[in-house]
């Protein structure tokens, strides 16, 4: 398709007002549309600067209607954006697309508001163009763009909030969507973002302001004891809620920490009395774990919920393991120990429930309190005290750790826990009675198994050295130097492989000290590759 000059003429047609509508360019007297695809920020700013814009953001629209056959397209624009015409981009023809709009603005200073806030430093967030105030889809809404939209109005930063529609969608482009700020914008005019007819997230975004890095304090709430309760946060002179979703192990640590706590376990606010109602909450948290303050750490917005009414975070602060947990030895005999772990929260000693249980929880369990491993999870145990009421759990060890508050957590509310039952560990009091060498021609010889979870498995081979052979030796009371063997060189074992990437320093007084990962893993162990040793 030739032409005569890049010096172009675009017009919009279709839109509600002239500084929006679908593309088209007058090119050999003929005006022609343009394709959205690779349509982008650059590419609406180049059209409606030739319209005596200062710039815009690109709109894709379904074609509609019949098109003539003889109708040719520019299409997959690629402007730089600085760009006199738009005939001066990278472009290609075609003749079937969906067509290229544009959302134009004359100025990027001065034309974004909150509104609908119970105070000036919060609300839904509007943007100025051509005389109407236009609202932003909270789609990818985050930090970056709540700083960006809380500096031009005069704050130093602000969270993110996703709040829900509260006027009917019509067919005006009035959403600006998919808004993408790296944070170093002066206004949203300039970072990426498209305008849509519709919102993707079908809510809609906003803001809560504040004027000072960590601007506030935080505070824990209606525990029976100063060292948990409900997280609470001061922001711009109210108190907030911290949202539930994603509430982790990290981010009690930094709140307890902040308290002058060694850490803290995260819980949901239902393990205590909280009746009160926050019109805006802040965002998820999702701290590193290193932050000396809460209000450091980075915040996300969950588009599936109300911030207006939704779970608060809590926490459960320790100074050491024994100021929240309890390990009830309800019986030692045969050289084996059952443990019961306790929780302390708001005044009730609870138990751990069953479900999402893991074997390297348990190992930790075992040998914080000086057992060498970990044997079975008991079921239907009812020997000695009573359970109480059980703590819906998620904790999640690496068998690194060398005690349970080490570990990832998030517990829950005490619902349903009735068919699971609480935790019931059986420790092993001797580590050799959990180790066997298993089709060696001698007694100092063999594949080596584990006894786990009451049945004897395999060791997986990747990473093992004569430094993991000199640990199991050593265990089973043999002092020499140890050949490590790999490739099920005493043959295929069977069952379930216990132990994989183990990494002994050779000192350890057994495997169980070792570092090594869980049992099962993303990529199978086949029994092909069982470990073996020989011990001196």
């Amino acid at each position: 398709m030739c032409y005569q000059t890049l010096n172009s003429t675009v017009r919009t047609v279709n839109g509600s007002s002239p500084d929006e509508g679908l593309v088209e360019v007058l090119v050999n007297d003929q005006w022609r549309r343009v394709c959205s695809n690779d349509w982008g920020k650059s590419d609406a700013s180049v059209a409606c600067r030739d319209l005596g814009y200062s710039g815009g953001f690109p709109v894709s629209i379904p074609t509609l209607g019949k098109i003539q056959k003889n109708t040719w397209f520019l299409d997959s624009m690629s402007c730089n954006g600085n760009e006199d015409s738009l005939l001066e981009c990278a472009r290609s023809g075609s003749n079937s697309c969906n067509l290229a709009g544009v959302i134009c603005y004359c100025t990027i200073k001065g034309r974004v508001r909150i509104v609908n806030g119970s105070f000036p430093d919060e609300g839904r967030v509007e943007v100025l163009v051509y005389d109407r105030w236009r609202k932003v889809c909270s789609t990818n809404w985050d930090k970056n763009d709540a700083d960006v939209t809380c500096r031009s109005l005069g704050f130093f930063g602000g969270a993110p909030v996703s709040l829900p529609a509260v006027e009917k969608r019509n067919k005006t482009i009035w959403f600006l969507d998919g808004m993408n700020c790296n944070g170093d914008e002066e206004s949203l005019f300039e970072c990426a973002a498209r305008g849509s007819i519709t919102c993707n997230s079908g809510r809609e975004a906003g803001v809560i302001c504040y004027n000072q890095t960590v601007n506030g304090t935080v505070r824990i709430v209606n525990g029976s004891s100063p060292n948990e309760g409900v997280v609470e946060v001061l922001k711009n002179h109210r108190w907030r809620n911290v949202y539930e979703a994603g509430w982790n192990k990290n981010d009690a640590d930094v709140t307890c920490k902040s308290f002058g706590y060694s850490g803290g376990f995260p819980v949901s606010s239902l393990l205590f009395v909280d009746n009160k109602e926050d019109a805006l909450m802040l965002g998820a948290m999702n701290c590193v774990g290193d932050e000396d303050s809460l209000l450091k750490c980075p915040r996300s917005i969950t588009l599936s919920s109300t911030y207006y009414v939704g779970g608060k975070a809590a926490v459960v602060c320790y100074h050491t393991e024994n100021d929240t947990i309890k390990y009830v030895i309800e019986n030692t005999a045969q050289e084996k120990s059952i443990i019961m772990p306790k929780i302390y929260i708001n005044g009730t000693w609870r138990v751990l429930c069953r479900r999402s249980w893991d074997v390297s929880n348990a190992n930790v369990i075992c040998r914080s309190l000086g057992y060498p491993g970990y044997q079975a999870l008991l079921r239907n145990w009812t020997h000695g005290s009573s359970f109480g009421k059980p703590l819906v759990n998620s904790i999640w060890c690496n068998s690194w750790e060398k005690m349970i508050t080490q570990c990832g957590s998030g517990l829950y509310s005490p619902e349903d826990c009735s068919s699971n039952g609480g935790v019931v560990i059986e420790c092993h009091l001797s580590s050799k009675n959990m180790i066997r060498l298993v089709n060696g021609s001698t007694s100092n010889e063999g594949r080596v198994e584990v006894f786990n979870n009451g049945r004897w498995g395999t060791v997986c081979d990747d990473d093992w050295d004569d430094k993991d052979a000199r640990v199991v030796c050593r265990t089973l009371g043999y002092s020499g130097n140890s050949t490590a063997h790999r490739r099920a060189y005493f043959g295929r074992g069977s069952g379930t492989y216990w132990l994989r990437n183990v990494a002994c320093q050779g000192t350890e007084t057994s495997i169980f000290d070792c570092i090594y990962s869980r049992y099962y893993s993303y990529w199978p162990c086949s029994h092909s590759n069982d470990a073996g040793v020989t011990c001196k």
